[in-house]
């Protein structure tokens, strides 16, 4: 294990009870669902994910369905992402997807955002 996986698994473990926190707020008011599709190199997938795990994670939203398809016979693996948050800030998903958009073996994100009411 390295210093940065290390690091990594002290910084989710510390960020539990934020998530479970705003995981109750999100269940008491209306929240903002959102799907985040990344598409990168194949070779770079853990460290994408890794990435933007973090990035949503730390920013306290609800990671709510999180799948990773990598299509046959290229080089390319497709991240869907939806994150539930309790607030309507888009400038904070505006953050991690243009975090994303940095990295050198990330080919594209998009991103967009569906307002539900949560009973």
């Amino acid at each position: 294990m390295t210093l940065f996986d290390l690091a990594t698994l002290v910084v989710q473990q510390m960020s539990i009870s934020r998530r479970n926190t705003t995981a109750q707020n999100v269940t008491k008011q209306t929240a903002s669902l959102y799907h985040i599709r990344t598409v990168c190199r194949r070779n770079d997938v853990k460290h994408v994910e890794l990435l933007l795990r973090r990035s949503l994670t730390m920013d306290c939203g609800v990671i709510e369905s999180f799948d990773c398809a990598s299509q046959n016979e290229s080089d390319i693996a497709v991240f869907d992402v939806d994150v539930r948050r309790a607030d309507n800030v888009r400038l904070n998903m505006v953050r991690v997807v243009s975090r994303l958009g940095m990295e050198p073996s990330v080919r594209s994100v998009s991103w967009n955002a569906v307002l539900k009411s949560v009973a």
